[in-house]
């Protein structure tokens, strides 16, 4: 017999629930990677009911286009690879990639704006696959906009600094992509751009040591868009489980 819209709705969302072994929300986003030409897209679950206020500020930052045209600025192979604190928009000013010194950004580069600091919300290991929030060393509530993934199981984050929060983790085969992209080759900008420890390992595509950090563009480096997919509280309201809205539009159920 022919299986409902709204059943397989239903029996997606029983699924989910089994899955997560928890009733509470489940708030998925998609991360639309760019690299040398590439779109790679991966999807993540976050963590709502661990970390509450982190979950909220990074929907925030999402919502608000705080993270538009960022970029992963740090690969530490084999360890992490982070992002969220900085951008770079080309139509900026002369659209260059530099920094002036004394906290002044120049074209197209530049810090996350308006950053909010949150408190700490240490609940769940630093395993491979999971996502958390970068503070900095000794500072437990200096948590704000930059982010990371964990490439390997890096346990000793949790016991640092009263533990790194993590918030979230790569769905299916999310991870693998993640892999592809972390052997990227590095350089260590900090001879033009010394600023806070940031550009010390940069992933970049075409590019060579001897290349002219200011000519560094989209085609460099690589750059995370997010898009919102689905809270899986609102699928369970009968009322939205319907064709057209919103919420289940970006869900693609095929019926065999």
């Amino acid at each position: 017999m022919k299986t409902s819209y709204f059943e397989k709705n239903l029996y997606l969302a029983i699924a989910l629930l089994t899955f997560s072994g928890s009733t509470h929300s489940i708030e998925v986003v998609r991360a639309f990677i760019f690299s040398d030409n590439t779109q790679y897209s991966v999807d993540i679950s976050l963590f709502d009911n661990h970390a509450p206020v982190t979950v909220n500020n990074f929907l925030g930052n999402i919502d608000t286009h705080k993270y538009d045209n960022i970029f992963f600025n740090r690969n530490i192979r084999g360890a992490i690879i982070q992002a969220g604190g900085y951008s770079f928009d080309p139509t900026l000013n002369d659209g260059s990639f530099s920094y002036d010194g004394n906290d002044q950004f120049n074209g197209g580069l530049q810090p996350t704006p308006g950053v909010t600091t949150i408190q700490n919300e240490f609940n769940k290991s630093n395993i491979r696959g999971t996502l958390s929030m970068a503070k900095y060393s000794g500072d437990t509530d200096s948590n704000s906009n930059e982010w990371f993934i964990n490439i390997s199981d890096n346990t000793a984050l949790d016991s640092a600094s009263e533990g790194f929060t993590v918030f979230g983790e790569i769905l299916d085969n999310g991870i693998e992509v993640i892999d592809q992209i972390t052997k990227t080759p590095t350089y260590d900008l900090s001879a033009d751009i010394d600023y806070e420890n940031a550009f010390l390992d940069v992933p970049l595509n075409n590019f060579t040591a001897d290349s002219d950090t200011s000519n560094i563009g989209n085609d460099n480096l690589i750059k995370i868009s997010f898009s919102r997919q689905f809270n899986l509280t609102e699928i369970l309201d009968f009322g939205d489980a319907v064709p057209g809205t919103n919420i289940q539009k970006n869900i693609i159920i095929t019926n065999n």
